[in-house]
């Protein structure tokens, strides 16, 4: 309940924002009914989806209690709304390259479970938000997990929560994706649903260089690159909602 009030709350300051300027044209106009529908589908949505998630974490009391430690720090400023916010002062990237989304904890399982994480693996999250997965896989599949964000406050708190829960073999990293350094990777979950053209040519030359044999979970862009073998394609639950989830090899 705590996800979605915080989440609800989101939707009405990107809401309360079109009241800034009082000048209203037929396509504003336009654009603020088709938020609000959008906001109330999303909403029930993401209702059904955080119920569904707490069934699925219910038995793992050290990732529930993460998934709460998560939702406390958010819970006034919504996650969404910090990407946002601090979004705006990067001027490195443009915002729509920084849009945030959530992987559900059904979609990861389902995604790590597919390529075989195992405790030998060294798993990245390129554009980690929360941390959420990188929790996620460390806890459930103890392998060694590091998440990358440009966000400042997503790297501190999840740092911060690694300290309080003495967490090992976890660590999260301020910096482009672009520019880390991935040489000791073999796992990579990448989203770049909202990429623009210039960061997804970066983004296919990072790829050429990752080591080989490395697996590949890539959300809503199917990439076709001489260096990827295709090994499968699924729809999967996000908090915008299902969206394709493509993994590949490093060859």
């Amino acid at each position: 309940m705590i996800k979605v009030i915080s989440l609800l709350k989101f939707q009405l300051k990107v809401l309360s924002m079109y009241f800034k300027d009082s000048n209203w044209s037929k396509e504003k106009t336009k654009e603020f009914f088709f938020y609000i529908l959008y906001y109330l589908m999303n909403i029930c949505y993401y209702s059904f989806l955080c119920f569904a998630e707490y069934i699925f974490i219910l038995k793992n009391k050290k990732l529930k209690e993460i998934d709460n430690k998560i939702t406390d720090i958010y819970k006034n400023d919504n996650q969404f709304w910090v990407s946002l916010k601090e979004g705006y002062s990067i001027k490195t990237e443009k915002i729509s390259n920084l849009t945030y989304g959530e992987t559900s904890y059904l979609a990861i399982k389902y995604s790590l479970d597919f390529i075989k994480l195992n405790s030998q693996d060294v798993f990245y999250d390129l554009g980690c938000g929360t941390g959420k997965n990188v929790f996620f896989s460390n806890i459930v599949y103890n392998a060694k997990s590091i998440g990358i964000d440009l966000i400042k406050s997503f790297i501190d708190n999840a740092n911060n929560i690694v300290k309080e829960f003495d967490l090992k073999n976890i660590t999260f990293i301020r910096k482009s994706i672009f520019d880390a350094d991935l040489n000791n990777g073999t796992v990579f979950y990448i989203t770049p649903t909202c990429f623009d053209r210039d960061n997804l040519n970066k983004l296919f030359n990072k790829i050429k260089t990752l080591p080989k044999g490395s697996r590949l979970i890539v959300l809503s862009i199917e990439i076709n690159l001489p260096e990827l073998k295709k090994l499968g394609q699924k729809k999967l639950f996000y908090s915008w909602g299902l969206a394709d989830t493509f993994y590949y090899q490093v060859v």
